[in-house]
């Protein structure tokens, strides 16, 4: 498992500069590393690092949005004012509404209708991004 864990490092840091240098995001490259090193092309990687896969996925996208919300300008957000806050405020609260809703609407049950709440902010969050 270590010399998976350390080959998806170096592969990645390394295509993700490739990229940098060919004016691409680096992110891509580190992408194309985890489809190439994976089972569908080459094969490298331990199965107990694709039996962790949904846990790596879950670190890797906080990861992402962490370093995309960091990298935001305040002053533009600021500039933009209003709109930019209903962009980001309304379809999470439509979101977070519709899954409260419907998890709760069938069982009656107050816990299960309080934890609908959570899926529906984690869905709110990329939501929009996946149409």
């Amino acid at each position: 498992m270590l010399l998976s864990i350390s080959l998806i490092l170096m592969v990645g840091m390394f295509m993700g500069w490739l990229c940098q240098k060919c004016r691409l995001p680096s992110l891509l490259g580190m992408l194309a590393t985890g489809m190439v090193l994976g089972p569908y092309v080459l094969n490298l990687l331990d199965g107990s690092i694709l039996g962790i896969s949904p846990e790596l996925r879950k670190i890797a996208l906080i990861i992402i949005l962490t370093r995309a919300g960091l990298g935001l300008d305040t002053s533009g957000l600021k500039k933009l004012g209003r709109p930019a806050v209903l962009m980001c405020f309304v379809p999470a609260s439509f979101a977070g509404t519709e899954a409260h809703g419907a998890d709760g609407a069938g069982g009656g049950d107050p816990w299960r209708c309080a934890g609908g709440s959570f899926p529906g902010g984690g869905g709110a969050a990329d939501g929009p991004a996946h149409g």
